[in-house]
């Protein structure tokens, strides 16, 4: 019987069939266990609870939903669109509910907390946002005053429209009152 022929390539030293710790094995591993820590951490009680948005002190968001409930009942008492008999009438009911608006804001303004904290400074961002919306519902009035009737459009802030910030920091603080109305 003859000895099995040999591979010519063979160098004699290495083992072509070894498996050993490559760069790519050693990155697959490191992702796997990066994965792994993730949702350890992520199901852990380490992790921030609530939302961004949500308020420290809830005071603000209680004092604030009284006042835009009241604001929300003006609004639902004021004559709608298809009450209107012409441009420049609908131009001044929206002036009226937006008057209402801008007071309201002026009011939160007055009692929110001190910006210097976290909760001022959300709060202050937020209505920063309802004034964007307070003066694209000026806006939209004066076009009714020179006899254009197009759909009410809003500002984008970040990306969005401005009402979407609005909405989800009243959402997120239990001030349902204080999301837009959707009155326009």
């Amino acid at each position: 019987m003859e000895p099995p022929q040999t591979d010519p390539t063979y160098d004699g030293g290495t083992d072509l069939g070894r498996r050993g710790w490559t760069t790519g094995r050693i990155l697959a591993v490191l992702g796997v266990a990066a994965m792994a820590a993730f949702w350890v951490w992520a199901f852990s009680p380490w992790v921030p609870a609530g939302h961004p948005d949500e308020l420290d002190d809830p005071s603000f968001a209680v004092a604030a939903e009284a006042r835009c409930a009241e604001t929300l009942g003006m609004l639902d008492a004021m004559p709608g669109a298809t009450d209107a008999e012409n441009a420049r009438q609908r131009g001044l009911q929206i002036d009226q509910s937006t008057l209402e608006l801008a007071l309201m804001v002026d009011d939160l303004e007055a009692i929110a907390p001190d910006p210097r904290t976290r909760d001022g400074d959300l709060v202050r961002r937020w209505l920063a946002d309802w004034r964007i919306y307070v003066r694209d519902r000026f806006d939209y009035a004066d076009a009714f005053y020179a006899g254009v009737d197009e759909p009410f459009t809003v500002s984008a802030v970040r990306g969005e429209q401005v009402t979407a910030p609005i909405d989800t920091f009243a959402t997120v603080n239990g001030m349902a009152s204080c999301a837009t109305p959707q009155d326009v």
